[in-house]
C-alpha cells in the first residue's frame, strides 16, 4: 500500500509539474510574477514543494479530473 501511495504522489509531482510548466498563468499571482523574472521551471518546483500532499493530489484531481484522492 505504501509503494502504490509514493507511485500515485510521484505521478501526480511529474504531471502537475508538466502542466505548470507547460500552461502560464496556472499558479497564483505571486508564483507567476516570479516566473517572469526566474526560470519557471524553479518556480514551479518551489511551488509544488510548498503544496501538502492532500493540496497535491487535490490539485492533480482539480486539471486532471484523476478519482484516486
Amino acid at each position: 500500500a505504501i509503494t502504490e501511495d509514493r507511485d500515485r504522489s510521484v505521478a501526480c509531482l511529474e504531471e502537475l509539474f508538466k502542466y505548470y510548466d507547460s500552461t502560464p498563468g496556472s499558479m497564483p499571482e505571486a508564483y507567476e510574477q516570479a516566473a517572469q523574472e526566474s526560470k519557471r521551471s524553479l518556480v514551479v518546483c518551489d511551488y509544488i514543494a510548498g503544496m501538502t500532499d492532500q493540496l497535491l493530489l487535490r490539485q492533480h484531481h482539480d486539471h486532471f479530473g484523476s478519482a484516486d484522492l
